[in-house]
C-alpha cells in the first residue's frame, strides 16, 4: 500500500496536507481502478457516494 500511497499523495496536492491518521483512514477505503479508452465510468443521473480521482489520462 505504501507505493500506491506515494503515487497518490504526489499526484493530489490536497492529500499530501492530510495528517497521518486521516491519510491512513482514507487509504483503507480507496480502491485503485483502471478503465479502457471510452469505457463508461459513471452515467448522468447515477446516484452514489463515490468520489473519483483521475491520476493519469483524461475523462469527459
Amino acid at each position: 500500500m505504501i507505493e500506491q500511497e506515494t503515487v497518490v499523495t504526489g499526484s493530489l496536492a490536497f492529500i499530501s496536507r492530510l495528517c497521518d491518521a486521516d491519510l491512513a483512514a482514507l487509504t483503507k477505503r480507496w480502491h485503485e481502478r483502471s478503465y479502457r479508452h471510452n469505457e463508461l465510468i459513471i452515467s448522468h443521473g447515477d446516484t452514489g457516494r463515490d468520489v473519483f480521482f483521475l491520476l493519469e489520462g483524461r475523462a469527459r
